[in-house]
């Protein structure tokens, strides 16, 4: 396959906010092409059609899309939780969770319930942290003082393997790239309810078994990170330029701010703020033109 695709988000409204999965193949929940002759599709269908075409040859299942990547809109505080990591989720008969993220703002005066969170991000336990410590700190309604909290600015990026203990606060919106997983396990949340007035379900035990007691806190990064499964950099993008691909790997691009323009294999596509293109693996050159702030995405 040698054209872009532009995907437009399957949404996603929850209790805290809501999630916009711009680049997403999951089953029921994908996004979809706008363009070309898939258009109207939602891109799992695509990736099946295409496969290592789309996703390269990095892919471990060129049939599988490997990445979910998404906007978390944090109208309140996420609740306190933990993603296993690939040896940990078989055993829980969960999926296995590394993620990382980039603040696209941090505003308190978004959030609809101020609190202690509100404007932060946590992640990673404090360097004092025990576990005995921690799991009973979870049953008082107190672990949120065991995790280490950062106040986060625009442009801030971290990563977050499986088992590491995390939450995102009132105000924060953020750009997510992750494994495709959506196994979440959480620990506390704030002592909320749910529309029908009942707390929200936790999975304490999931959760402790899931913890990786050897992460301590993150690291803040700025313009770029890369991990095992992914890399991520941000890019400032003025003018018109060509890019060549391997087929090792797809090129997806997130615009944080202005407009992007991405053409190869004979099509066009334009995408604005918090729009979403994916370039197959197969596409060869390309070009990218505009004026604008980017999230570039490969394996």
């Amino acid at each position: 396959m040698k054209t872009p695709l532009l995907l437009a988000p399957h949404d996603v409204h929850l209790l805290w906010g809501v999630e916009h999965w711009v680049v997403s193949a999951r089953r029921g929940a994908a996004s979809r092409v706008e363009n070309g002759k898939y258009a109207g599709w939602p891109f799992d269908k695509v990736v099946d059609a295409e496969g290592v075409a789309i996703t390269g040859t990095k892919a471990a299942d060129g049939k599988v899309f490997p990445l979910l990547m998404k906007i978390i809109d944090a109208k309140q505080s996420l609740s306190l939780q933990v993603h296993p990591d690939a040896v940990v989720a078989p055993m829980l008969g969960g999926e296995p969770k590394s993620e990382a993220w980039y603040v696209i703002s941090a505003r308190p005066e978004d959030a609809k319930i101020e609190d202690a969170l509100t404007g932060t991000i946590m992640a990673g336990l404090k360097d004092d942290c025990e576990p005995e410590a921690f799991m009973r700190a979870v049953a008082e309604g107190t672990a949120a003082d065991h995790v280490v909290q950062y106040r986060v600015v625009p442009g801030d990026m971290c990563y977050l393997p499986g088992g590491t203990v995390h939450a995102i606060g009132g105000g924060v919106k953020i750009f997510e790239v992750q494994e495709t997983s959506e196994t979440t396990y959480r620990l506390y949340d704030w002592n909320r309810k749910d529309d029908s007035g009942r707390p929200r379900e936790l999975k304490v035990a999931h959760g402790i078994s899931s913890i990786n007691w050897r992460v301590k806190g993150t690291k803040l990064h700025r313009r770029a990170i890369g991990t095992p499964y992914f890399t991520m950099r941000e890019l400032d993008l003025e003018g018109r330029f060509l890019r060549a691909l391997d087929t090792a790997s797809f090129r997806a691009y997130f615009v944080v701010e202005g407009e992007l323009e991405v053409s190869c294999g004979g099509e066009t596509v334009r995408a604005g703020e918090n729009g979403a293109v994916v370039v197959p693996a197969d596409a060869d050159e390309f070009v990218i033109a505009g004026k604008a702030k980017v999230i570039v995405t490969t394996l």
